[in-house]
């Protein structure tokens, strides 16, 4: 088993060569799997302060939403893509692993009682897509990397994707043919086994060493993609690709997810979300906006003013409003919606 960290300019590289199954040299298909990850800063932020550009499919002008306004003065609802339910649960696991570090490393019998937690991350359809482009192109092309053949680097692909950041950091793993399964990636990436320092996990909880303001990520954006050996022909079965974000604007986010708890696990888990609820971000003035669910269950707002807001669910299974008051600072917030539970505030 060999790990190595590579320090490039001002990104930090680690890629675990014999780590839980390494790429193949040979090219034949994998039945265990590896996982590298990678952190580049471009400008320094305080740690829990970054910033964001609006995804496409967000508005600067009021238009009309699923049942309002979809942006004003105060707050826009923001295009989150069309993740899948692996993907949201990718969101879901980095979400709860930054909300108590200490329970999420005894989990996976790891101390990391020193490690504080983090405010959670919002979907973003401009780094899911950069994601989704960069696992196509491994699979494509038969490699197993941050960077391409063609030296396309994680701060180009989030670029060419129209993300226009200031501090970005990129998770990829991969797997044989098997159940699709985004827990068995997260505990890859959590685990960090062979790698140091363990890039995966700082990612993931925002953990900065070099004191730099990388790790302040906003945003993350997930691509879940499987059956790549049968449908390109691909080296391995199953690409993960998680990008951290924090762009130019600096903007925090209420974000969440609704759901049915049908197995009873206390979290989300694919397959449980709840599609086209819609959702209204209220001000204290009373003005809102408004957005719906996505398939997976997924939301997101960008809210451009401090101070107290409510979060409203309706539709679907929640039949009666449910709703949650919150207070915005510079941080982003968590509200998710669960059948039978209601609104609740993470």
């Amino acid at each position: 088993m060999r790990a190595h960290a590579i320090l490039v300019g001002a990104s930090v590289v680690a890629l675990c060569v014999g780590c839980n199954g390494a790429p193949n040299p040979n090219g034949t298909p994998k039945t265990t799997g590896a996982s590298t990850a990678r952190v580049t800063s471009t400008s320094t932020a305080p740690t829990g302060s970054s910033s964001t550009t609006a995804p496409t499919g967000s508005s600067t002008t009021t238009t009309t939403g699923p049942t309002g306004p979809s942006s004003n003065a105060h707050a826009s609802a923001v295009d989150i893509g069309n993740l899948s339910g692996a993907e949201q649960e990718l969101v879901e696991l980095v979400n709860r692993a930054r909300r108590d570090p200490l329970a999420e490393g005894n989990r996976y019998g790891l101390n990391l009682s020193g490690i504080p937690a983090t405010p959670p991350l919002a979907p973003s359809a401009l780094l899911a897509k950069a994601a989704l482009d960069h696992n196509d192109d491994m699979a494509k092309n038969h490699y197993f990397a941050h960077v391409s053949p063609s030296g396309v680097d994680p701060a180009a692909q989030i670029a060419a994707a129209g993300y226009v950041a200031l501090g970005s950091g990129q998770n990829i793993s991969v797997d044989g043919v098997g159940p699709i399964d985004p827990k068995a990636h997260h505990r890859r990436f959590v685990i960090d086994a062979g790698v140091n320092p363990p890039v995966h996990r700082y990612n993931i909880l925002s953990v900065d060493p070099s004191g730099n303001g990388a790790a302040s990520w906003r945003e993350f954006g997930s691509s879940y993609v499987s059956n790549q050996v049968g449908l390109v022909g691909a080296d391995w079965d199953q690409y993960v690709t998680e990008n951290f974000g924090r762009a130019k604007t600096d903007k925090p986010f209420v974000t969440g997810v609704a759901f049915d708890d049908s197995n009873n696990s206390g979290e989300y888990d694919a397959g449980e979300g709840s599609a086209t609820v819609s959702v209204t971000l209220r001000a204290a003035d009373g003005t809102s906006v408004v957005t719906k669910t996505r398939a997976a269950g997924g939301f997101a707002f960008q809210v451009n003013d401090p101070g107290t807001y409510t979060v409203e669910f309706q539709g679907g299974p929640f039949v009666s409003p449910t709703s949650v008051s919150i207070k915005v600072g510079a941080d982003n917030v968590k509200v998710d919606a669960v059948v039978g539970k209601g609104a609740v505030a993470r």
